[in-house]
């Protein structure tokens, strides 16, 4: 979260559910990263009553001017009533109350702690529970250690770097008004204020329940996760001082601010801290800590009906619902939620998202979706297309230097399937000449609608994004009525009769078995069970269940 300047909240939202931990009970232990399990320094907060001030330090000098950046309305105190320890949980209070220090009268406090300890690389796990309430904007947040910041504890001693060139690091930062969302970020001379480099995702009980907060710093790359679940990975190119200020210690920041936009009815809320840890730092590596490419990408998909693989969805420069109701549920698609996207103007809105191995183009080159965009909602002279990119994820902000796109036209006021095959389709490259079939590098999808170019609004409706994946919630169809599939159940062969450019064979969790145009496929070497046939006919996909007895 920038600290020192006005921050720019950008919303993403994701469509997981069941991730967070059922329970409260203190001290739950995680799973450890590769090579990353050597714990450095903790604070497990066994004491009860006062911070312990071998630890951490109380930041409470306003800056000149009299208020905390970003327009923050409180007061920072080393009050017990603002930041206390009790069974084995640390407690940052955020409270309404008449409060004047150091010449000025405000209406709120809370409190603002600063580590004694500061590192270079580690791996940072933070298990804490939010506080609620528009207005509220808690954190957990990180800063150079040479920061020439007045009032903080390292400044007198180590300080000989303003901000942002000592880097800001945000572990977690979380706002009232966007309740559950939580976002990573970073600030560097080369991005802050609102800064590019950010990613986050919907926590459905982050003020209800503990979850761990986690960073995994090293040389490399900066990953970001929530319970294991990653959500952003910091790894520009070419890493300089205005880019990568990271390669020196860093120190925490615990807080919780107050916004003028705080709600009347607002008396306190705290954000609740079991433990703070920092392990050794996972090793560097070739693959930069993004896709691995160690496993082909599969299975990648989402109805947007809570069912799929595809856990966090993000935008730039548009807004975005991945839980709308289909207002035009009719045609090909009755469902009953999609993915709303809404361009009010940005030259480079999209969507997207990233996956955790990369896509082998080789194997299987062609991804599907379903869109729908009314008329009603565009203005000026737009194009009328859909492109998919993809890029390098692990490459941040430099993602778009890599990217290979297809555009592909669509019709308005009616839902159509649209396919993108980088095996067959015309594909457009951005400075990287390579054919996409031949590279192992994308692991990331962006879609944007109505053209790079193209700064008048749109409004588009998506669902069903489909990659090397089928699930039985996602398209279970009977097939079209010139297609016959005998028979079924079957003790092996299947015998497909009718008009058809594909068949795809899939076992029930999603794993392709066959794909190819025999109209005999033979089972007989098949466990017993359900499978799932997808035959594609044009741009039309429906699938079948098939039973093997």
């Amino acid at each position: 979260m920038l600290r020192l300047h006005t921050s720019f909240v950008c919303l993403f939202l994701l469509t997981f559910h069941g991730f967070s931990q059922n329970n409260n009970t203190k001290k739950i232990q995680t799973a450890q990263k590769t090579n990353s399990n050597v714990l450095l320094w903790s604070d497990e907060f066994d004491t009860d009553g006062a911070i312990d001030d071998g630890k951490w330090f109380h930041q409470t000098q306003i800056p000149a001017g009299g208020s905390w950046y970003n327009s923050e309305v409180q007061h920072y105190t080393n009050r017990i009533d603002n930041s206390y320890v009790s069974n084995g949980v640390l407690s940052i209070v955020a409270k309404k109350e008449d409060f004047t220090d150091q010449g000025y009268n405000k209406q709120y406090t809370s409190a603002r702690l600063n580590s004694k300890y500061a590192f270079q690389y580690g791996r940072v796990e933070v298990r804490a529970k939010l506080p609620i309430g528009v207005g509220t904007w808690p954190a957990i947040w990180m800063l150079g250690k040479n920061i020439t910041e007045a009032g903080g504890y390292w400044t007198d001693t180590y300080g000989t770097t303003p901000w942002p060139n000592c880097g800001e690091i945000d572990i977690m930062e979380h706002w009232g008004s966007n309740q559950n969302f939580v976002q990573s970020a970073m600030h560097t001379p080369s991005s802050y204020g609102g800064t590019i480099n950010h990613g986050g995702q919907t926590i459905p009980t982050a003020s209800s329940e503990f979850h761990v907060y986690e960073l995994d710093w090293n040389a490399d790359r900066m990953i970001f996760s929530v319970d294991g679940v990653t959500h952003y990975t910091y790894n520009p190119t070419v890493k300089d001082a205005s880019t990568w200020p990271f390669d020196a210690p860093q120190y925490f920041l615990l807080n919780v601010a107050i916004q003028p936009s705080i709600s009347s009815s607002f008396t306190q809320s705290a954000m609740d801290i079991d433990y703070v840890r920092v392990y050794e730092a996972t090793p560097t590596d070739s693959n930069g800590g993004g896709g691995s490419g160690s496993n082909p990408a599969e299975n990648v998909y989402d109805d947007f009906e809570g069912n799929g693989t595809i856990t966090t969805w993000a935008e730039d420069q548009s807004s975005m619902d991945t839980n709308f109701a289909n207002p035009h549920a009719e045609g090909i698609n009755t469902s009953a939620t999609v993915l709303k996207y809404e361009d009010t103007g940005g030259q480079y809105a999209n969507v997207r998202f990233d996956t955790s191995d990369n896509f082998d183009l080789s194997s299987n080159s062609s991804f599907a979706l379903k869109i729908y965009v009314p008329s009603s909602s565009i203005t000026g002279n737009q194009p009328n297309q859909i492109s998919l990119k993809l890029q390098d994820g692990t490459l941040g902000a430099n993602s778009w230097t890599t990217q290979s796109e297809i555009i592909k036209p669509i019709v308005l006021d009616q839902w159509q399937e649209v396919e993108f095959d980088f095996a067959n389709d015309t594909f457009v490259n951005q400075n990287n000449p390579a054919t996409p079939t031949s590279r192992t590098d994308f692991n990331r999808i962006v879609l944007q609608v109505n053209s790079e170019n193209n700064t008048d609004p749109v409004i588009a409706y998506i669902d069903d994004f489909d990659y090397d994946a089928m699930s039985l919630s996602v398209t279970n169809k009977p097939p079209k009525d010139d297609i016959q599939i005998t028979p079924n159940p079957t003790q092996g062969v299947v015998r497909v009769k009718g008009r058809f450019e594909k068949l795809a064979l899939y076992t029930i969790t999603g794993k392709k078995l066959y794909e190819g145009k025999d109209r005999v496929l033979h089972l007989e070497s098949f466990s017993k069970g359900l499978y799932l046939l997808r035959v594609q006919t044009g741009k039309t996909f429906v699938t079948t269940k098939i039973i093997k007895q």
